[in-house]
């Protein structure tokens, strides 16, 4: 019972920081430079929190129940999304810094990253809300 609490405050917390993170990034691209430090701070938070939760979701669940099974997929998808996501956001200042001509490859490397940026904490976010649908199923956690 008390696995079942600490994943339900778990997941709520993860769910409300990725809101906030994705909220206040939107607002610092749309050009409020003053919230640029908490966006930073409310991503990595938010990316933290996510692999955290991960963790917890791959410790806790029953993986011989068909959604149990589904989730440990979803968990293992993100995994595997956010190492090329951060791969790519490593390698993008690099790169966009040798493209010296071509505004159009500069702004494809530019919406690249911001999708891999967003994206992070989109699936995260999809994560935290099919977790929190399936919270008080009894077969799915161990």
């Amino acid at each position: 019972m008390e696995r079942i609490n600490v994943m339900k405050f778990y997941s709520l917390l993860t769910l409300l920081l990725n809101i906030l993170a994705i909220g206040t990034n939107l607002l610092s691209y749309l050009g409020i430079y003053i919230l640029n430090f908490v966006s930073i701070i409310s991503f990595l938070v938010a990316f933290s929190l996510n692999l955290g939760f991960i963790y917890l979701c791959l410790s806790y669940i029953n993986r011989k129940d068909t959604i149990g099974r589904k989730i440990t997929c979803l968990c293992r998808y993100y995994l595997v999304f956010c190492f090329i996501a951060v791969l790519i956001l490593f390698t993008q200042s690099a790169s966009y810094s040798f493209i010296a001509v071509g505004h159009f490859l500069r702004e494809l490397i530019f919406v690249i990253s911001l999708f891999c940026y967003f994206g992070i904490l989109v699936f995260g976010l999809l994560a935290n809300y099919v977790n929190c649908q399936n919270i008080n199923r009894s077969g799915i956690w161990k």
